[in-house]
């Protein structure tokens, strides 16, 4: 993050090493232009609409928007924009902290793309919480178990019990996963119409944050 000042006209009155190093273009490149030439066109109204609420002496906060860079790059930013008074009040210019969300927007995309991968999984695959409430599963689940996503989330993981195996095999599976070890083996699971043999034993495990 690194702040950035602005007359009440958006020309660009201070510009430091981070700003610098997020969109590529030295002090001596932008002090005195206006800062329109890193907005892409589609974005150029906001500008206009960002200029006359700080005239009208109201901050901007944490507002997501894109900037261009030296290289022509289009970037993701939050910006936070104040405006500066002088003493008698009046509206003189401006100063923007921007953060560059490239590396949240990473982490967004790796997370839809794991996500895609835990979805199309040929296995089923239950997530729940550290108290065993279902919070997600993926289509695969709902193939083998007959259980829709609906009718598992929410649920704790014993509305597949079968009554098959003794009440100590499912503690065990509990305490294997709770010390932070993989749990294997056979399990007779029910559907919602019968019961079902997990012919390919399931693994569970714990996820840690």
């Amino acid at each position: 993050m690194f702040p950035i000042g602005k007359t009440t006209e958006g020309v660009i009155t201070s510009w430091n090493r981070a700003a610098e190093k997020m969109y590529g273009y030295t002090k001596t490149e932008v002090l005195g232009r206006n800062l329109s030439f890193l907005v892409i066109p589609e974005r150029r109204e906001e500008i206009r609409a960002l200029i006359e609420r700080l005239r009208a002496g109201h901050s901007v906060e944490c507002f997501e928007t894109q900037r261009l860079t030296e290289e022509g790059s289009v970037l993701g930013v939050s910006l936070s924009v104040s405006p500066i008074k002088d003493a008698s009040g009046q509206v003189t210019g401006s100063s923007a902290i921007a953060r560059d969300l490239t590396p949240r927007n990473r982490d967004a995309e790796q997370l839809r793309l794991q996500a895609a991968a835990l979805e199309a999984a040929a296995n089923a695959i239950v997530i729940t919480d550290f108290h065993g409430t279902i919070m997600w599963v993926n289509h695969a689940f709902t193939t083998m178990t007959g259980y829709s996503k609906e009718e598992a989330v929410g649920k704790h993981p014993r509305l597949l019990k079968s009554g098959k195996q003794p009440e100590g095999y499912y503690a065990n599976l509990w305490s294997t996963i709770s010390s932070g070890k993989v749990w294997k083996d056979e399990i007779v699971n029910r559907t919602p119409s019968t019961l079902r043999t997990s012919w390919s034993p399931p693994r569970v495990t714990i996820v840690k944050d």
